[in-house]
């Protein structure tokens, strides 16, 4: 009898171990690219509203085999609004603690700014609601292998799954329980894009590239050529990209907006159809005609409300009196909507490789990491079509 709990812990570690050979868990990474992938934590500051961010990266540095720990810090917390909005307990979600993210943390990054004074794409990532910074792994690790450094934001307004600064105390951002439905969203959103904008501030700043390991020559040539961005996001954050670009747009009247792209997925347009956003530019109080992408999942286009209000909201952007004197080819490649079928809101998120009871995309046709890379083709693509060097010459596609 006293041999009996001593069998049943061995033939449990022995059942783990088959399991882990049977099931191995996976190893997130890149598809493809030209390019390794670096990633790099920044810490906030908070006393200036400047959140701490994840940068992704090009490098010619082969990550370790193992990879680093997908989960920020090793801290399960990051999943809990993510347990919380599937109505599961945060338990069942644990074995993400055991995912690891092929990329190389403080690797050296290829250069700024290549032979022909031409410098690397730059996006700025937004995470939706219940989702946090590094969510979007293989999205950003794609686009990074592609040659594009990705700052990806983590908000501390209390929409994300869980928030901190670093692996040994600091500020800690736990998710609201909030009505999102209610004017909350709105309050938060303004919050979100203070700190989008705050960070694009400090994107202007020398020590933050030289923190990342560029070379000062290639940070003070790339900032000499007052450089600008392309925002994006998901859902909550793809609220969030639209309306900083409305801003940078509306404080940039004598001179070009930082800002020359956008590409979101599946925006959130709830809090958009009030002041913020929609109200001011019916009016003519402010403008918006930053180059847009807005790519909706199959779910989100059968959301009718949803679907109505960007439907809506495309017309006007095209009716504003600013662009008038485009052409018809033009106002089509300004303002683009694209749908995806047989995709759902989570679809452009990890959590599609995570868990595929969570996701619960059941009529997917295309691979869901296969479908991710698409993504960040189609991302890339518009990018690099909208962007405009000093020079005035349009960029080239790798």
């Amino acid at each position: 009898m006293v041999l009996e709990p001593l069998i049943l812990c061995f033939l449990g570690c022995l059942l783990t171990i088959v399991m882990f050979a049977l099931l191995p868990l996976p190893i997130f990474g890149p598809v493809g690219g030209r390019y390794h992938v670096g990633m790099a934590h920044v810490h906030s500051r908070h006393s200036q509203t400047m959140p701490s961010l994840a940068v992704f990266y090009p490098t010619n540095e082969a990550p370790q085999r193992k990879g680093i720990s997908y989960i920020p810090f090793n801290d399960v917390r990051f999943m809990s609004g993510i347990a919380s909005r599937a109505k599961i307990p945060l338990y069942f979600l644990r074995d993400a603690l055991f995912v690891r993210l092929r990329v190389t943390e403080g690797a050296k990054p290829i250069p700024l700014i290549n032979s022909t004074q031409t410098p690397l794409p730059v996006i700025v990532f937004s995470h939706a609601l219940y989702g946090h910074h590094r969510l979007y792994s293989c999205l950003l690790a794609d686009l990074a292998a592609r040659g594009v450094v990705v700052v990806s934001v983590g908000h501390c307004d209390g929409s994300a799954s869980f928030m901190r600064d670093s692996d040994s105390g600091g500020k800690e951002f736990p998710l609201k329980q909030l009505d999102w439905g209610s004017p909350a969203s709105e309050e938060a959103l303004a919050q979100r894009v203070l700190e989008v904008r705050r960070t694009l501030k400090r994107m202007s700043e020398t020590d933050f590239w030289e923190g990342l390991g560029f070379a000062a020559a290639d940070v003070e040539a790339y900032l000499r050529q007052s450089p600008r961005v392309n925002l994006s996001g998901h859902s909550f954050g793809g609220a969030t990209a639209l309306v900083t670009a409305l801003e940078e747009e509306r404080e940039s009247r004598t001179k070009e907006s930082v800002v020359q792209s956008v590409v979101v997925f599946d925006p959130w347009h709830l809090p958009l159809q009030r002041e913020l956003f929609l109200q001011p530019i019916e009016n003519g109080r402010k403008k918006y005609t930053t180059p847009t992408l807005m790519m909706h999942s199959e779910a989100w286009v059968h959301d009718e409300s949803s679907w109505n209000f960007f439907q809506r909201l495309t017309k006007l952007l095209l009716s504003q009196p600013s662009i008038s004197s485009l052409s018809e080819r033009e106002l089509r490649s300004r303002f683009v909507t694209e749908k995806t079928g047989c995709t759902n809101h989570y679809s452009v998120t990890d959590v599609v490789l995570l868990s595929p009871i969570i996701h619960g995309c059941r009529n997917a046709i295309v691979n869901p990491r296969v479908q991710i890379l698409e993504w960040s083709n189609t991302l890339l693509r518009f990018v690099k079509e909208h962007t405009l060097y000093t020079s005035g010459a349009p960029s080239v596609l790798p």
